[in-house]
């Protein structure tokens, strides 16, 4: 007597496992049910957003792979790994499949086995780091199949990951000094404004940086990536109605780095 797996039962193999026969498990299938092996595989589509840098293969510390059964009626629903029928996200027993990171990198694949004839499923994939947050994108790392009569899924095995691109915080340290270290000077003000179209915005209130602390390293933070910029170093008196003792501008670009080189900016003052 042939004994009847049970539903939908998920199969962890190796990358070795889909060159030949002999290395994968001798599956005995009812008629009515088909296998599909996926080859989770980060995708290579690079971001179209300003935002420069996506998330690597080295943050993720486990892929999720769980699939979905599509309807004419509704979304699609996740599958219990008990009966094969549709369910909820909040189920314990939800039908999933978990992968290191180490074995994503190693291209271990899975096989998906259960699959019903002349029905659709959508597969999806989701990356989390070592602090538990989700780092890839839904819409990236989803593939989809239906199953004929053939019991053989009309898809490709190849599963995507595409990781989301991180927030860019772009820095630059500022070197401030005064050209005559004896100058009756009080204060700095330095004044941050983003350019764009020949017309500046103030992006940050006014910094003071007071006499005694120069020479001092400022570090200007959370600049935007491909960015313009503008600052305004004024040097101040102690009287806050007199004119300024000098006043120097610096103009710069963020590009893709997070994290520009330091700049030095003296402000020449009367001696």
């Amino acid at each position: 007597m042939i004994r009847r797996l049970p539903l939908l039962t998920l199969l962890l193999l190796g990358s070795l496992g889909l060159a030949g026969c002999d290395s994968r498990p001798n599956l005995v299938l009812p008629r009515s049910e088909s296998t599909l092996v996926l080859k989770p595989t980060l995708a290579t589509e690079q971001s179209l957003q300003t935002v420069v840098k996506e998330y690597q293969a080295s943050d993720i510390h486990r892929l999720e792979i769980i699939p979905y059964v599509k309807s004419e009626s509704g979304p699609p629903l996740p599958l219990s790994k008990l009966n094969g029928e549709p369910t909820t996200l909040d189920d314990p027993e939800i039908l999933k499949v978990l992968l290191s990171g180490s074995e994503l990198n190693e291209g271990r694949s899975v096989a998906l086995s259960g699959l019903r004839r002349r029905q659709s499923y959508q597969i999806v994939a989701t990356a989390y780091s070592l602090a538990g947050q989700a780092i890839s994108n839904p819409w990236r790392s989803t593939v989809e199949v239906r199953v004929g009569d053939d019991d053989r899924p009309d898809v490709a095995t190849i599963l995507p990951v595409g990781l989301l691109p991180k927030a860019f915080i772009g820095t630059m340290p500022l070197e401030l000094a005064l050209s005559d270290p004896s100058a009756q000077v009080d204060h700095l003000v330095l004044t941050l404004s983003e350019v764009w179209q020949d017309m500046s915005y103030g992006v940050m209130a006014p910094l003071v940086v007071s006499r005694q602390d120069l020479p001092r390293v400022v570090t200007l933070l959370h600049l935007k990536a491909r960015t313009s910029y503008t600052l305004e170093v004024k040097a101040r008196p102690g009287d806050p109605m007199a004119p300024d003792l000098g006043v120097e501008i610096v103009t710069w670009r963020m590009e893709d780095d997070d994290e520009a080189a330091t700049r030095s900016v003296t402000v020449v003052v009367p001696e």
